[in-house]
């Protein structure tokens, strides 16, 4: 790797832009790994259509499966009978609260991928992964790391993209030049690390530069700091590199983006993590046959997820938020797919969660929304239309950002819904049988 790139990588996994430490924070400062929840963010790429996954109807206008099949149950939850979701939901219906009906207010994708990760059309709202780690993760070296779905943002933390195991093994020991030998011997290291800090306390002393210029020595402070906490890292590298395949045998770069993720995690460097999918579920021709092949890809991937999760001792401390950026049509079109939606699913898990096993949110028999009381979570004529902000504005809640200064300069404006009262919920309603 070239000097330039490791250090644009150093000073984007080290530096908190929007709030910066003090300059000339000494080198060596004593470092606490985060030992706090593990929020986890899964954008599923495309649209996932509801109706094959938490929202099923037997209906063959929109599962050509219900000729023949009714939907499965598993506790409370309906699936659709589809391959993967049975072992899925079998295994992980006490740990789920899946969200039906939601009207994401827009079929287009780039705006659906903003709505349902800020709560808000336009862009401008922070990913709650940012405030998540603006809040618990200063200092941290990797507090919010990324790859694909609405990740930019507003700044208030700046994400790291997702590397690669070798990127990673180069960050965590960057004076390594092979497994016997280093580029500086650690004396001569150690003399350069002194000389650098003495330039930066003369500096600090110095109150004749522009704000800028002393926020750009401020940050370049920071991101040397993280550098030192990156060397965790290498305790947790598995020898035997990356796993790309599920317990199912699906192999997909998704697996390993989980892999790596939850390295950095292990380590006490992550707060939040932000991943896409990669599978694909813009299906709009065939769709049967691809999703099919795709659906035990996506819970597969999940599934590995709580896995190694438990592998690692991590599973306790897991809170996964699973999102799509909009659903699918109650009805196939002309070429056999499922255009775009406005109307979709998604889900929240916590290993034993005492707000498990239940369903909020509904839509009719064509997909259609149905309003339900914000309090008693039943369909209500005169209730609400669920829509990203009220998920969102949960979500910090469940995180514990809703009070916070962050969130409050970014205001959802939404009714309060008590998704996670576990004695309240609202069920499937309607008749699923044409």
């Amino acid at each position: 790797m070239k000097r330039r790139d490791f250090l644009k990588l150093v000073s984007s996994a080290g530096v908190c832009a929007a709030i910066p430490f003090p300059l000339g924070t000494a080198f060596g400062a004593t470092y606490s790994p985060y030992e706090g929840p593990i929020y986890f963010n899964i954008h599923v790429s495309g649209g996932l259509d509801q109706s094959t996954f938490t929202d099923p109807r037997e209906d063959s206008l929109i599962n050509t499966w219900a000729d023949n099949q009714d939907a499965g149950i598993a506790g409370n939850i309906r699936y659709a009978p589809v391959p993967g979701n049975q072992a899925f939901f079998d295994k992980y219906y006490k740990d789920m609260l899946v969200i039906n009906g939601i009207d994401g207010e827009t079929n287009g994708h780039a705006s659906g991928t903003v709505s349902r990760w800020s709560g808000r059309l336009s862009r401008g709202y922070p990913n709650t992964c940012e405030l998540i780690a603006a809040t618990y993760g200063q200092g941290l070296s990797l507090p919010y790391i990324s790859r694909g779905g609405y990740e930019a943002g507003v700044g208030i933390m700046p994400y790291t993209r997702l590397f690669d195991l070798n990127m990673m093994r180069a960050v965590s020991l960057p004076n390594q030049a092979s497994a016997t030998s280093n580029h500086l011997k650690q004396s001569d290291l150690d003399i350069l690390q002194r000389y650098k800090q003495a330039r930066i306390d003369t500096l600090n002393n110095t109150n004749t530069y522009l704000p800028a210029l002393t926020r750009a020595f401020s940050e370049v402070d920071i991101a040397y700091q993280g550098r030192d906490s990156l060397e965790r890292l290498a305790d947790y590298i598995p020898s035997t590199g990356l796993d790309t395949t599920d317990a199912q045998g699906n192999s997909t770069n998704f697996v390993r983006n989980i892999h790596l993720a939850l390295i950095s995690a292990q380590a006490g460097l992550t707060t939040c993590v932000n991943l896409a999918s990669g599978i694909g579920f813009d299906l709009h021709d065939n769709f049967d046959a691809q999703s099919d092949v795709r659906m035990p890809q996506l819970t597969g991937a999940i599934d590995y997820l709580w896995e190694k999760s438990e592998e690692l001792g991590l599973a306790d401390r897991l809170v996964v938020f699973i999102n799509t950026e909009l659903g699918r049509t109650p009805h196939y079109n002309a070429n056999q797919g499922k255009d775009h939606h406005r109307i979709g699913s998604a889900m929240f898990m916590k290993k034993d969660a005492t707000w498990g096993n239940r369903v909020v949110g509904a839509s009719d028999e064509r997909h259609a929304v149905l309003k339900i009381n914000p309090q008693t979570l039943q369909v209500d004529e005169n209730g609400i239309v669920l829509k990203p902000k009220h998920l969102i504005q949960a979500y910090r809640q469940l995180a514990g950002v809703d009070q916070g200064g962050l969130a409050q300069s970014y205001p959802l404006n939404a009714e309060d819904v008590d998704f996670f009262n576990p004695g309240k919920n609202t069920g499937y309603t309607v008749n699923f049988r044409a």
